[in-house]
């Protein structure tokens, strides 16, 4: 600036040049910027798993869903992966108290379930009455067919209702996934039942939904 004689007056205060820290690679400098960078890697990777996970939630959320409705919709054999055998209500019309057994695939009525509102039931319908897979006795593990039960108030409704979308392949209790449906042996006319789930679970506790 000029004064009044028009002379250079410089400024008394000194301007501060910029630092480039890129130019000056001193381990004061990194002290300074490593831990503003390490803590914006640090949230941006944070931030990234929080949204995939979120996404990923609302997905399954979606797929579940969507697998409960189709699943409604339609009915199955229950294969074995081990052995290949199906399961099947041994009795035929008789088919309340009926056991259940394996059996070779041959997509009768016996043969074929569906899977709604975590029951699994015969399309087997005496009276016109659903007849739901059921355990019988959760000491020995015995299964049986019996009439569903739609009152989920009943506290005999947790013996009719399975989770079956386990990525191990098990349809387990839904109360207690700690016990899985088991053929044992994988022999004909093995009956079914309810065990202790391996870890990993054996072949004779994975079982694949065939479309009948």
């Amino acid at each position: 600036m000029y004064d009044d004689r028009t002379t250079i007056v410089r400024p008394t205060h000194s301007r501060k040049r910029p630092q480039v820290w890129l130019q000056h690679p001193s381990p004061s400098r990194f002290l300074l910027v490593a831990p503003r960078t390490l803590m914006s890697i640090f949230v941006q990777q944070y931030m990234y798993a929080e949204c995939t996970t979120i996404v990923q939630q609302s997905y399954d959320r979606r797929t579940l869903k969507r697998d409960h409705r189709t699943m409604s919709e339609q009915k199955y054999m229950i294969k074995n992966k081990g052995c290949g055998m199906v399961l099947d209500v041994t009795k035929g019309g008789d088919v309340v108290g009926s056991d259940i057994v394996l059996w070779e695939q041959h997509g009768a009525d016996n043969q074929c379930w569906t899977y709604t509102h975590d029951q699994i039931c015969t399309m087997l319908k005496p009276s016109g009455k659903d007849i739901a897979l059921c355990i019988k006795d959760r000491v020995n593990g015995t299964l049986t067919m019996s009439e569903c039960i739609h009152d989920p108030a009943d506290g005999r409704i947790k013996d009719q209702q399975w989770s079956v979308f386990g990525a191990d392949g098990t349809i387990a209790c839904k109360d207690d996934t700690d016990w899985v449906l088991d053929c044992g042996g994988q022999q004909k006319e093995e009956k079914i039942t309810v065990t202790r789930r391996a870890n990993p679970p054996t072949s004779s506790q994975q079982w694949e939904w065939v479309p009948c």
